[in-house]
């Protein structure tokens, strides 16, 4: 049985926060709504969420050929709004 889009790219994303060592990152996956075209996909930590919407036509693409770019990009960017935002509130919390 092939496995779905949403399968796929939920564990390509479980494996990118592995490899980049960024255990304290949760992720999780949400397929397109009754008539929508984006994938939802959230990182959040501890404190903190960033919700990132990927089109699903990339996203058939990539569970398709593997071309991964996309995801990767989105992914990169995601987690450094995610950094920012982690810092933003550390430097805030110093007296």
């Amino acid at each position: 049985m092939q496995p779905t889009s949403l399968t796929l790219l939920a564990q390509y994303i479980e494996k990118m926060l592995l490899y980049r060592s960024r255990r304290d990152v949760r992720s999780r996956v949400f397929a397109p709504a009754a008539g929508g075209r984006n994938y939802s996909v959230i990182l959040e930590t501890s404190e903190h969420r960033e919700q990132i919407n990927l089109d699903a036509r990339q996203i058939e693409q990539f569970a398709k050929t593997g071309a991964d770019q996309y995801i990767v990009s989105e992914i990169r960017a995601a987690l450094r709004s995610l950094d920012k935002r982690v810092l933003k509130r550390n430097s805030s919390d110093r007296p």
